[in-house]
């Protein structure tokens, strides 16, 4: 099964104007993202390099 890059979540939206400050729930669209650890094997030993964020299932 491959996961989803996006999903819906409600968030909050804050506003203000003339002086009043308003607030509103709203579902909006966020991407979701996943660590990727790359690492390096030199003479049998592990380094870590890096850790990067990735959306699944969205590659080159």
């Amino acid at each position: 099964m491959r996961k989803s890059a996006t999903f819906r979540h409600p968030v909050e939206q804050l506003s203000l104007a003339g002086g009043r400050l308003s607030r509103r729930v709203r579902r909006d669209v966020l991407a979701t993202e996943e660590p990727l650890e790359i690492r390096v094997v030199v003479s049998g030993a592990t380094q870590q390099v890096a850790v990067t964020m990735r959306t699944p299932g969205v590659g080159f």
